[in-house]
């Protein structure tokens, strides 16, 4: 799709693809990019996410310091313009439970990273 790509890391591939499918049913075309490794970021995939109208990293770490902040770093040194949105956990006390309970907390599961996009969409 060209409205937004997803570029997931790790076991968010999957939240993005299902979250994907939910967007598509709306109307709202998604590519999802399994990045599948941080160091290097694979700029050339970057490079294309920011073709499409909203960038949105989602990984399983911590946004302070992680892959999302990383491509938000190589999308400025690129001069996109394209608006970016990163999900992950946020840098502050996450109390414990099942991962797909903490995830859908989060909004790392696929319903909430299609309410992000929809909201970033707006």
């Amino acid at each position: 799709g060209d409205d937004v790509t997803l570029l997931a890391f790790g076991r968010m591939v999957g939240q993005a693809r299902a979250a994907a499918e939910l967007l598509s049913a709306e109307g709202i075309e998604c590519r999802v990019v399994d990045m599948r490794w941080v160091k290097p970021l694979d700029e050339e995939a970057i490079a294309a996410a920011a073709a499409c109208r909203l960038v949105v990293t989602v990984e399983e770490g911590v946004i302070a310091g992680g892959a999302g902040e990383g491509v938000l770093e190589v999308l400025a040194r690129q001069g996109a313009t394209t608006p970016a949105v990163t999900l992950g956990i946020p840098d502050r006390f996450i109390g414990q439970g099942p991962v797909s309970q903490l995830f859908a907390d989060l909004g790392l599961n696929a319903e909430g990273i299609a309410a992000t996009v929809r909201e970033a969409l707006r």
